[in-house]
């Protein structure tokens, strides 16, 4: 039978929980891995915003260099 005991947040550790099941210590890994990169995930929004609009910028402004390349030729050449 399993015995039901609570655990405290303060032990939920892989070292607090092996002493239960080291199955479920395994699996305390994987949710404090979960839980740490949602933090990481979060924190970073602001600055995964901001590359996004720079990329943006970015193509708006590689499609018009071909465009100021020819002006660049076109006024190159007249003053020849």
């Amino acid at each position: 039978m399993l015995k039901k005991q609570k655990i405290l947040p303060s032990q939920f550790t892989y070292e607090g929980i092996s002493r239960y099941s080291k199955a479920a210590a395994a699996l305390c890994l994987w949710v404090l891995a979960v839980h740490k990169y949602a933090g990481l995930r979060l924190s970073l929004e602001p600055e995964m915003k901001e590359i996004k609009q720079l990329e943006k910028t970015l193509q708006e402004v590689c499609v018009s260099v071909p465009a100021l390349v020819a002006v660049f030729l076109v006024l190159s050449h007249s003053l020849y």
